[in-house]
């Protein structure tokens, strides 16, 4: 009877730690600047920053998300730039930092955040409503938002996805500079991320330098995109 309350406890406790460990390898993107931009069909695209609370109150409802979280990326100096229809509705987004007079701290993933150094831009997080899906929007802001970092004096702009996700083979189609692997092993409150030459573990609540994490390219930007 002991025995078998023993197994019990040790198989609850596996699972639950089971539960608790998981695993995700990124794509860290590193953007030329892009030669030719591409156009919207119908509709127009804008940019969002410090005072348009409306606006990420807009999207927080489309996300179903706290409208206090989007305000406060306004408030700390993040940038949304979002495409909205000849009906007024928002009907994609993407969030960007660009770190002008010294580091900034961006949202990232697992709960940690990103340390962004001064000259750099940084794309963390994009959403298309279902229904404007594929109709070629997260391409078209994401080279629109690699061209605003790089406007606004970064020297180099990196972007991040998980190796499963489909907007990988888009990103592949944009001008790159290179890309980079990093995984990740995250179990209860701590992360484990490495790549060749760097490890870390942080709380899942810390944050990540991107200088050390990422390599210094030096990559300038370059004539303004026609």
């Amino acid at each position: 009877m002991i025995h078998q309350i023993a197994r019990q406890m040790l198989s609850r406790l596996w699972w639950t730690f089971r539960s608790q460990v998981n695993h995700i390898t990124w794509i860290f993107f590193l953007w030329e600047r892009q030669s030719q931009l591409p156009q919207l069909t119908q509709g127009r695209i804008i940019l969002a920053g410090r005072g348009d609370d409306a606006i990420g109150e807009r999207i927080a409802v489309l996300r179903g998300d706290s409208a206090d979280k989007y305000r406060a990326w306004l408030k700390n100096g993040h940038w949304v730039l979002y495409v909205v229809g000849p009906d007024n509705d928002i009907q994609s987004w993407i969030w960007f930092t660009i770190a002008e007079g010294g580091p900034q701290i961006a949202p990232f993933d697992f709960g940690i955040d990103m340390r962004v150094p001064p000259g750099t831009g940084f794309l963390w997080n994009a959403f298309t409503v279902p229904a404007y899906r594929r109709l070629g929007l997260y391409k078209t802001l994401l080279m629109r938002a690699v061209e605003e970092c790089f406007v606004h004096g970064a020297r180099q702009v990196w972007g991040h996805a998980n190796v499963t996700n489909p907007s990988c083979k888009i990103i592949r189609t944009t001008r790159l500079a290179g890309e980079i692997m990093v995984k990740a092993t995250r179990i209860g409150p701590f992360c484990r991320i490495s790549r060749p030459g760097f490890h870390r573990t942080l709380s899942v609540r810390g944050v990540l330098d991107m200088d050390a994490l990422l390599p210094s390219t030096g990559t300038k930007a370059g004539q303004p995109a026609s």
